[in-house]
């Protein structure tokens, strides 16, 4: 509020203790967009960022939203693709619980795949076909 990206005002309650309710102001709803386009999508520690930012957008976050989704499908191709390299290797001297490790990944990636094809499919329904869809170009023959 210090910084002038949002307004607080308090409401009076009559079964409930009184709460405040914050507002965006339109430097604030500017800071969520800037954040949204550029933050990292990966925090580490357990924490997705992709959610966050999902939840606090709008429609005018989508175009930047969809670029982000199509990276987190990649990593988890790319991951997969990383896995199936080391499955097909396989190794005389592993360990017993390689495995077990190797079917966690598979099973994130596919989770992942899975989420992030969707999603993107949940925003390309809510934009025009414009906004997304590369154009149609003929053969040059």
């Amino acid at each position: 509020m210090e910084a002038g990206y949002a307004t607080a005002t308090k409401v009076a309650q009559e079964s409930r203790p009184d709460k405040v309710v914050y507002t965006l102001t339109d430097s604030g709803l500017d800071a969520v967009r800037t954040w949204i386009a550029e933050a990292p999508v990966e925090a580490g520690h357990g924490r997705n960022v992709i959610l966050l930012k999902l939840f606090t957008a709008d429609l005018d976050d989508a175009e930047v939203l969809l670029e982000q989704l199509g990276e987190r499908r990649a990593e988890a191709q790319r991951l997969r693709a990383d896995l199936e390299e080391l499955e097909a290797a396989g190794a005389e001297d592993e360990q017993p619980f390689h495995g077990l490790t190797r079917r966690y990944g598979f099973l994130h990636a596919d989770a992942l795949l899975r989420w992030t094809e969707e999603a993107e499919r949940e925003l390309r329904s809510l934009l025009p076909v414009s906004i997304w869809e590369p154009p149609n170009r003929k053969d040059a023959r």
